[in-house]
């Protein structure tokens, strides 16, 4: 599907895609969502888009709250951004379920693209205080990214791999906080999605992580 026939974009996830942290004007969040949005409206200018993200939402919530809304919608393309608050206090089979769950039915409902995101590995953002639970929160972060690998490839969808990438751990693209990014992080995220949509027919300009 190349993006002339994008009537409507969805994103859908946590604070990743609602843009939490990346404010502009008007206390309204950007994040990466607003930027693929505006990529992709470069090339078809009447597309819509909607953002489901919500700050602290775990896969249970997306599957409940977002699902229906996004099929509701019928969109050309959504991306999906999830797992992060659920790493510490969701256990693997129960995030595979609701994980493998949520995009199965995206996929039965959805006739445009999908594409999902594997999680950055957080564990070296802990304080020096927690170093001793890093090891644990890794493996943890690992094990989840298999499901969503797994996941991509049962049910058709595009993998977007933000664990690997070189911007997932550079201290440049984070906010304040210590967690979430800011608006150079946001950039690559935005990056990332066109670089793989990219790679399925998608002609779309690469945002630039420092603009002059």
């Amino acid at each position: 599907m190349l993006p002339k026939t994008t009537r409507h974009y969805v994103a859908m996830g946590d604070s990743l895609s609602e843009g939490f942290s990346d404010w502009g004007q008007g206390d309204r969040s950007i994040g990466f969502a607003y930027i693929l949005a505006g990529l992709l409206r470069t090339a078809a200018p009447g597309m819509e888009w909607t953002n489901l993200g919500t700050s602290g939402a775990r896969t249970a919530d997306v599957l409940r709250l977002q699902l229906p809304r996004a099929v509701r919608l019928e969109p050309d393309l959504v991306t999906l951004v999830v797992g992060g608050n659920d790493v510490t206090v969701t256990a693997p089979e129960e995030f595979r379920e609701h994980y493998a769950g949520l995009v199965a039915r995206l996929r039965s409902g959805v006739q445009g693209l999908i594409a999902i995101a594997t999680l950055p590995d957080f564990a070296h953002l802990l304080p020096q205080q927690y170093a001793s639970f890093r090891g644990g929160l890794s493996d943890r972060v690992h094990a989840f990214n298999r499901i969503i690998g797994e996941t991509a490839a049962r049910h058709d969808a595009l993998l977007v791999d933000l664990h690997t990438s070189r911007e997932s751990e550079d201290p440049r693209n984070l906010s304040g906080d210590g967690f979430h990014p800011n608006a150079r992080g946001y950039r690559a995220i935005a990056r990332a999605f066109a670089e793989r949509l990219n790679q399925e027919g998608f002609d779309l300009r690469l945002p630039e992580l420092d603009p002059a």
